[in-house]
C-alpha cells in the first residue's frame, strides 16, 4: 500500500526511536486512565497535548502525519467504500447472532431511552473517535508504519483496539474487527479525519439500533 503516514521519518532513524517510544508511553498512558476509570475528558486532553507535540517535533509536517481534511482519494471512493465497510461489518456481527442462537448463549441487548441518547451521542460519537483516532492510529501507526509496514501496523493497531475494548467492558464483535479497518482506512486515505468519521457514523448507527431496541421491545 502507498502511503504517505509515517514517510518523512524513514530516513530518520532517531525520529523513528522517539515517535515509537512517545507512541508507546501514550498508549500506555491510556490504558492506565481506563484501567482506573478516569474521566473521558483527560483522555480528550491526552489527545489534545499529543497533536502539538508531533507537530512540533516534525516541523510542522502534517500531510505525513495525516492531519489533512480530505483525503488522497476522491471523495465519490469513499462515499462507495464507506457503504461496503458497514456491509463488511455486519459478517462478524452476524456470526456473533448466529453462533449465539446455536449455541443457546444467553447475552442482553443494550436498550437505549430518547432520555440517554444526547450522552451516548457526545461520548461515543464525538469523544470516543476523537480519542481512539488520534492515539490508536495516529499515534500508533505513524512511527509503526515506517518499521512493520502496512500490514504489520493494521494488525498491531487492531489488535490494541480490541484489547481496549475488552478494558472498557463492552468487547462486541464490531469492535473486535473495526480497528482493522480503521488502521487500512488511516494508511489508505492519508487522513486521520477520514475513520474518525466512520468510526463516528459507525457509532451513531449502533446508538440507533440502541433506541430501536428500546422503542420496540
Amino acid at each position: 500500500m502507498n502511503t504517505p503516514i509515517g514517510q518523512c521519518l524513514r530516513s530518520n532513524i532517531r525520529l523513528r526511536i522517539t515517535f515509537s517510544l512517545l507512541a508507546f508511553l501514550i498508549i500506555f498512558i491510556d490504558i492506565w486512565l481506563v484501567t482506573h476509570m478516569a474521566s473521558i475528558w483527560t483522555r480528550v486532553g491526552l489527545a489534545f497535548v499529543t497533536l502539538p507535540l508531533y507537530l512540533l517535533l516534525l516541523s510542522g509536517e502534517r500531510h505525513c502525519l495525516g492531519l489533512r481534511i480530505l483525503p488522497i482519494q476522491p471523495l465519490t471512493y469513499w462515499l462507495r467504500l464507506v457503504l461496503i465497510i458497514g456491509l463488511i461489518m455486519l459478517i462478524p456481527i452476524a456470526a456473533f447472532l448466529l453462533a449465539a442462537s446455536i449455541l443457546n448463549w444467553e447475552f442482553a441487548i443494550p436498550q437505549m431511552p430518547p432520555d440517554q441518547a444526547g450522552l451516548f451521542f457526545l461520548y461515543g460519537c464525538l469523544l470516543a473517535p476523537f480519542i481512539e483516532e488520534i492515539i490508536y492510529r495516529l499515534v500508533l501507526c505513524f512511527p509503526a508504519n515506517t518499521f512493520f509496514g502496512p500490514i504489520g501496523t493494521i494488525l498491531l493497531s487492531g489488535t490494541l483496539f480490541a484489547g481496549l475494548h475488552f478494558l472498557y467492558g463492552n468487547p462486541g464483535p464490531d469492535n473486535f474487527f473495526a480497528g482493522y479497518v480503521f488502521a487500512w482506512v488511516y494508511l489508505k486515505s492519508g487522513s486521520i479525519m477520514v475513520p474518525m468519521i466512520i468510526h463516528s457514523l459507525g457509532n451513531f448507527v449502533v446508538l440507533l439500533f440502541y433506541m430501536g431496541m428500546w422503542f420496540f421491545s
